[in-house]
């Protein structure tokens, strides 16, 4: 994929397919999307294209979160994407299983 906003449309469409929302968040240098799915994950996602590059107040931010306890996965392409959402389904099934 050439485009950030090409692995963003095949994020959104793996979390949807899953049963899950994934609310775009627009502030600078936070995560480009929280993905919620059922079970309760939530998930900070930071989106960037191959050959992208991560900006220092990207860096300090997705820090912070993770100091709070948040999860905060960086995602390079549709792939990525995709096995992000089949990862977290699965995780979430298995708390789930287990309560």
């Amino acid at each position: 994929m050439r485009y950030e906003s090409d692995v963003e449309r095949r994020l959104t469409a793996c979390v949807e397919r899953a049963g899950g929302m994934c609310l775009k968040h627009g502030q600078d240098g936070w995560p480009d999307r929280i993905v919620v799915l059922p079970g309760g994950a939530l998930v900070w996602v930071e989106l960037k294209r191959q050959g992208g590059r991560i900006a220092p107040l990207q860096e300090l931010r997705m820090r912070r979160l993770r100091e709070l306890g948040q999860r905060v996965e960086l995602v390079w392409s549709a792939q990525e994407a995709e096995a992000l959402v089949e990862r977290l389904s699965c995780e979430t099934a298995t708390h789930e299983s287990s309560v």
